[in-house]
């Protein structure tokens, strides 16, 4: 027992050691450029005598806490690694999304203008789509905090899921337009356009909006979270705006739009 006793005191007294030349405590007390003079004042050259090292360093400030205790004065603090490059990526993207929304929704409105030569309805065809896509991003979020697991939107989605929905919004915003355009030149205004607006191209934007969903909710099958959430995004993006924004919405405002004019 006593051999054993003296056999723990002396790896008790190494690992102190062991702790004391890792980290020494004037570490803690002095930070870094004391501590090193405290530490150099002990050493000796091999006649014995006093060791002179010069330690030149400036004043440096205050530093994060986790390096301060490090000992690592005078460093900087930056972040490396995968983490970084993805945080760089999704700030990035961020940007990258108000400079395309700035492009796409001018240009869109310019094309639709040129094709119907309505600019009040050209803009609220665009205008639609804008609001179905924040609607889908929406839904998305809110699958994440309920059925996902609560990361938040994959990082690419809001960049993918505005230029698809922008477009395809466009798309079947083009073909209501027109429906009304010709209806209207027909003589017919209030809510016989709208009438006449949703029998002639509600079936076929309702059918081609199922069928795109359909097809964009295959991607759920796949089990990663960043496809079932571009499904459901993309998905939801869809059937609202070809059950409902499309065939609905719009030939209402479009008749308002009517009654106002002729009132």
């Amino acid at each position: 027992l006593q051999r054993l006793r003296a056999d723990a005191v002396t790896a008790v007294g190494e690992i102190r050691q062991l702790v004391y030349g890792m980290r020494p405590p004037a570490l803690d007390e002095l930070r870094l450029v004391p501590a090193l003079r405290q530490q150099v004042a002990s050493l000796h050259a091999a006649d014995g005598s006093p060791m002179a090292v010069e330690v030149d360093a400036p004043e440096l400030p205050e530093l994060p806490a986790a390096v301060e205790r490090a000992g690592l004065e005078g460093a900087r603090v930056r972040v490396a690694g995968d983490s970084a490059l993805v945080a760089q990526v999704v700030d990035g993207l961020d940007r990258d999304l108000v400079r395309i929304l700035l492009v796409l929704v001018p240009l869109q409105l310019g094309v639709l203008t040129v094709f119907l030569r309505d600019l009040l309805m050209s803009a609220l065809i665009v205008a639609l789509s804008v609001l179905t896509t924040a609607a889908a991003l929406g839904a998305a979020a809110l699958y994440d905090v309920t059925a996902g697991p609560g990361d938040g939107l994959v990082f690419f989605l809001p960049v993918a899921a505005a230029v698809l929905l922008l477009s395809i919004g466009v798309d079947y915003g083009v073909l209501v337009g027109r429906a009304a355009l010709a209806a209207r030149a027909r003589g017919a205004r209030g809510d016989a356009l709208a009438a006449e607006v949703v029998a002639t191209a509600g079936p076929t934007v309702a059918v081609v909006g199922v069928v795109l969903a359909a097809t964009f909710a295959t991607l759920a099958l796949v089990p990663l979270d960043s496809f079932r959430q571009f499904a459901v995004v993309m998905s939801g993006g869809a059937l609202v705006d070809t059950l409902l924004v499309r065939p609905l919405i719009m030939p209402m405002l479009l008749t308002l739009r009517g009654e106002r004019h002729a009132g």
